[in-house]
């Protein structure tokens, strides 16, 4: 067991205990290596101990706690508690809070002028509920300003913080209040498209976003279908389909185009600010706008032209005068729009503000205004001066919390765009997303390349490439010299990289984020750079790159998504039984073995996120460190380019219940103790000829595939640990989620599981037709009694 403790990135030794709780109503407790099981935590509870939050880290079961004693003895005395020791204000200070600004003293005594003051969140424990007015009193006399100059925020839809500025001296005495859990800096929040305004662009796969070009074949003789999907590539003019080689069922016209779904997309602002008055891509679908950075105007408007681009990609529906038809990823759904634009800077970037302290507080009206998919292509950049990850904090938490709050509600957020050969070596560095981007419940969005190589930059034709665009980071070759836009099999270049400073995998998932043509702003106020990555030759359109194109792009396709879902049979039920259970039910009698039918409501985000990935394709990948292999295997998720890129006709595909396909949502109860199962078999080639029966060849070889996700409760740390297994029975072998490919257990095995994810994939290749699969979705440590997840499974 560790000497040492890390909370919130700061490291206490185990051995520097208090003798008791006297000052204090929080503690941390560690068991000896398990996590506490229900009886546990009911013999716990009788000695004053209320679980809040798990914070355990590198295999550490280490939960926070409220302590309603002083006596921290009987506590220490139980043969599974390893640690009993009163919560240090040494956490409550996150090291990334020193470098919100470079200026401020590394440390200040009580009463001592702080030179700088910060921004900051006070968050208070779990289980305060309100900010009293003593309590809020004391924080302002700590920070030496009126109580009316904090902003407090008591939603219960996220945790109670304060906002206040406060100087060094003042954040340590606020460490210091027994009521305080963490503080965090206030950032700035930033556009996720490039760097100075200047790369905008196409895109190629476009996530369904009409193919309106003509889409040439790479040297590697991949096709078209390789490289859109089916449905994407379905979406191609007449002409250029003719023209593709695709089959005739290839040819046929997109069934799922949004219709039905409301897309919130949070953004700089839109078009004109009318819901009437629309460019042309979005006549008759915007629902309502709404103003959060330019409230006393009431203005909604788009001078940036951002957001508008981005409402696009989402669900626009246009004819452009040479490309033809650009569509958006759901050309039928409903928009609204938070345009949360405040003003230029010097350097005519857009500024953007407004942001409520509780981001829940956006999601929030998008949800009462029907909205269940809810794009973001914005976030906390590092800062420059340190590139330093941003760790996950009081955003995230809000995110988190929102999701886990309302389990019908798909958030995506970008990346970031801050990928950059550091230390000049050919690679790409990892850890440098966004701080929401870190957020465990929403989908994050990496980009990657997309297939323009005829592109130049504008009308001087210099080369298309990360070295014109950035020439500070990518000043060498392979990447200096690299085009932009040729390669859909490579992430890129700029794309932020995980992991989370967690540790956790993200991004989730890659799509297109180059050279991406989408509608742009009427009242767009900075024209001169419109034309230097690609001259549209329609005023209506322009080009933008960054993590923020690929990102509306896969929320348009999660629009699609939830749309096949009801176009299946899924409902929205409240007290009666989804008839696809039934379905289920009697289209596999005595297969699914405890499966039982559920209430089932809208679609979780659980479920679109594991459809989504399900269906993804892994890609090839460019610009990755050694330790990974040139050619990603399925199976492989890693921080660079996730679990693969969108392809959004193998997902469709698997929402149809078949011998080869499937999925369910469960949930697992801490009550009752068990895991959940499902029974199933590698299905068997069809019409084998009566004499090849016992031919081995005959019996078909199958690659299974498998996603569990779930949402979990706020906390940098994965409150509930759910682990996907999955057993070949006829082999008498398991494998587990998130693992390496080929590797495989004893079954029962206690190891290799992974405990910093909430999205686990199997991938098992070989299977012979007629094995036996098992697959189980197994508690480790839960926080919560009742935890939702949604399965995903295909052979192919």
């Amino acid at each position: 067991m560790s000497d040492n403790i890390t909370i919130n990135g700061k490291s206490v030794a185990v051995d520097d205990q208090k003798l008791d709780a006297s000052d204090s109503g929080y503690i941390l407790i560690r068991t000896t290596g398990e996590p506490l099981n229900r009886a546990q935590k009911l013999e716990l509870a009788t000695l004053g101990v209320k679980l809040q939050e798990f914070v355990g880290q590198n295999g550490q079961q280490l939960y926070l706690c409220s302590f309603e004693n002083d006596s921290l003895e009987r506590v220490r005395k139980l043969s599974y508690i390893d640690y009993a020791n009163v919560y240090s204000q040494d956490f409550v200070i996150p090291d990334v809070l020193q470098s919100a600004s470079t200026s401020m003293p590394t440390s200040a005594h009580a009463g001592q002028e702080a030179s700088e003051q910060v921004e900051v969140d006070v968050l208070l424990h779990h289980d305060i509920s309100t900010v009293s007015p003593e309590l809020l009193e004391k924080i302002a006399k700590i920070a030496r300003v009126d109580p009316s100059a904090t902003t407090v925020s008591e939603d219960a839809a996220s945790p109670v913080m304060v906002r206040i500025k406060a100087g060094a001296a003042a954040l340590e005495q606020l460490s210091g209040l027994d009521e305080v859990r963490v503080v965090y800096p206030v950032l700035e929040k930033a556009l996720f498209n490039n760097v100075a305004r200047r790369v905008l662009g196409f895109e190629e796969i476009q996530e369904r976003v009409a193919a309106n070009y003509n889409y040439p074949r790479p040297d590697d003789g991949t096709s078209v279908r390789d490289m859109v999907g089916d449905e994407m590539a379905g979406a191609m003019k007449k002409d250029q389909v003719e023209n593709s080689g695709l089959s005739a069922k290839e040819k046929e016209p997109i069934l799922y185009d949004g219709s039905g779904q409301t897309i919130c997309v949070c953004d700089t602002g839109f078009d004109m600010g009318s819901t009437t008055d629309v460019h042309d891509a979005f006549l008759e679908r915007v629902k309502g706008l709404y103003s959060w950075g330019r409230p006393g105007n009431n203005e909604t408007n788009d001078p940036d032209g951002y957001g508008t681009h981005v409402c696009g990609s989402v669900l626009g529906s246009g004819q452009h005068s040479s490309e033809g038809t650009v569509h958006g990823a759901a050309p039928a759904a409903t928009l609204l729009v938070q345009s949360m634009f405040v003003r230029f800077n010097y350097a005519t970037n857009a500024i953007l503000g407004g942001y409520p302290q509780d981001l829940g507080q956006l999601f929030q009206q998008a949800y009462d205004a029907g909205a269940r998919v809810y794009s973001n292509s914005w976030g906390t950049p590092m800062l420059p001066s340190t590139r330093i990850q941003r760790p996950y904090d009081a955003a995230a938490s809000s995110i988190d919390k929102f999701v886990w709050d309302h389990q019908d509600m798909t958030i995506a957020f970008a990346a970031g765009n801050e990928g950059q050969d550091s230390d000049l070596n050919g690679t790409v560095s990892e850890r440098s997303l966004g701080a929401e981007a870190s957020a465990k419940n929403c989908i994050t969005i990496g980009a990657c390349e997309s297939y323009r190589p005829d592109l130049t930059v504008a009308k001087s034709n210099a080369p298309y490439s990360y070295g014109t665009f950035w020439p500070n980071k990518y000043a060498k070759n392979p990447l200096r010299d690299d085009h932009l836009a040729e390669n859909p099999e490579g992430v890129a270049a700029f794309s932020s990289r995980g992991p989370t400073a967690e540790n956790r995998l993200k991004s989730d998932l890659v799509a297109c984020g180059t050279a991406i043509l989408s509608a742009k702003s009427r009242c767009e106020k900075y024209l001169t750079s419109v034309d230097k990555t690609g001259i549209s030759a329609d005023a209506r359109y322009m080009y933008l790159s960054g993590t923020s194109m690929a990102t509306p792009l896969v929320s348009g396709c999660c629009a699609v998504v939830r749309q096949a879902l009801y176009n299946a049979g899924y409902e929205d039920m409240q007290g009666k039984i989804n008839p696809l259970d039934k379905a289920v039910t009697e289209l596999f009698p005595g297969r699914l073995g405890p499966y039982v039918p559920t209430i089932k409501n809208n679609p979780t985000s659980s479920l679109i996120k594991a459809l989504l990935i399900n269906g993804a394709v892994p890609i090839r990948g460019q610009y990755m460190p050694e330790y990974l292999p040139k050619e990603l295997p399925e199976g492989l998720p890693n921080p660079h380019s996730g679990f693969g890129r969108v392809n959004i006709a193998a997902t469709l595909a698997n929402i149809k219940q078949t011998d080869y396909s499937g999925w369910t949502c469960d949930t697992i109860d801490e009550e009752k103790g068990k895991a959940f199962y499902m029974l199933t078999s590698v299905p068997l080639p069809q019409n084998v000829a009566e004499g090849d029966y016992y031919k081995p060849e005959a019996w078909g070889i199958k690659t299974l595939k498998v996603t569990m996700a779930y949402a979990d409760l706020p906390g940098a740390a994965l409150a509930n640990d759910l682990n996907l297994v999955v057993v070949n029975v006829s082999q008498n072998k398991e494998r587990h989620g998130n693992q390496s490919p080929g590797k495989e257990f004893a079954k029962a095995s206690k190891d290799g599981f992974d405990r910093d994810n909430n999205v686990e994939q199997v991938v098992w290749p070989d299977l012979q037709g007629g094995d036996q699969i098992c697959i189980l979705v197994k508690p480790y440590h839960l926080m919560s009694e009742k935890v939702p997840f949604a399965l995903v499974w295909k052979f192919t």
